[in-house]
């Protein structure tokens, strides 16, 4: 991979991350803090902040980004931690065994899925990830995934569903996540009754594209390529990122 291409899919990755952390989710959906890292609060250089639509990568000599979330809120990241989480976000498993639900649960393949298909599985993810939960904490990830859409595309459908995983598990390793992901699709494929619905939107036009960057360099074609990073990164490779990433300590991402 060249230097240039690297450095771009990297940074696509924390955007993507950061994205995702600025999002108002439920108690429920963002209590899972294992990524944070509570000693690097005391390394803050600069003023951060976020805007709707931009964000200003800040990450200072140690490598530690910031991020406000909300007034007098923030949350604080190693990056090296971020990209791990990406790379579990791009694991094969982890793509497959999403794209096999969203074909299973929209058949004709449509772009968009509804908000009642989407929410029939959204109960079924959240019995089987958590022992107790609130369904009011479900409705508000539900709007805050949709908007003012009436239907989601297959990237924001992925990123919703891997953050449910990511907020019921309390390991790293992609294993764990890859092991959840499969009791589901038992539970979900297995059912007595078959999970039978009207996707509505199946052939409604719309703009959004519906595969990520990375989607698209990794699986141009089914059945897909391994992807590039199967499993959890190397140090010398997050290294290597972290090293290429630094200069873009102040720059703005639309």
């Amino acid at each position: 991979m060249k230097g240039d291409n690297k450095k771009q899919i990297f940074e696509e990755a924390l955007l993507k991350e950061i994205e995702i952390l600025c999002k108002n989710y439920s108690p429920l959906r963002s209590k899972n803090l294992k990524w944070e890292c509570e000693g690097c609060r005391g390394y803050l250089l600069d003023k951060k902040f976020i805007k709707r639509k931009q964000v200003k990568l800040l990450i200072d000599d140690y490598g530690c980004m910031f991020v406000e979330i909300a007034a007098f809120t923030t949350q604080t990241y190693k990056v090296s931690d971020l990209l791990e989480k990406s790379v579990i976000r791009m694991n094969n498993n982890i793509f497959q065994g999403l794209k096999s639900i969203w074909s299973y649960i929209n058949p004709s393949q449509g772009k968009l899925l509804s908000k009642n298909s989407y929410s029939k599985l959204q109960q079924i993810f959240a019995d089987a990830l958590y022992s107790r939960y609130n369904a009011k904490n479900l409705q508000i990830d539900l709007s805050v995934d949709f908007g003012k859409d009436s239907g989601i595309v297959f990237q924001e459908f992925y990123d919703s569903f891997f953050e449910m995983l990511n907020s019921a598990i309390s390991s790293k390793d992609v294993k764990a996540y890859s092991d959840r992901l499969n009791e589901i699709l038992l539970l979900l494929f297995n059912k007595s009754t078959p999970f039978l619905m009207k996707n509505r939107l199946s052939r409604t036009p719309d703009p959004r594209p519906s595969y990520s960057p990375w989607m698209l360099r990794n699986y141009p074609h089914y059945p897909p390529t391994p992807t590039l990073l199967y499993t959890r990164p190397s140090s010398r490779l997050v290294a290597s990122f972290r090293a290429e990433l630094s200069p873009c300590r102040s720059t703005f991402y639309s």
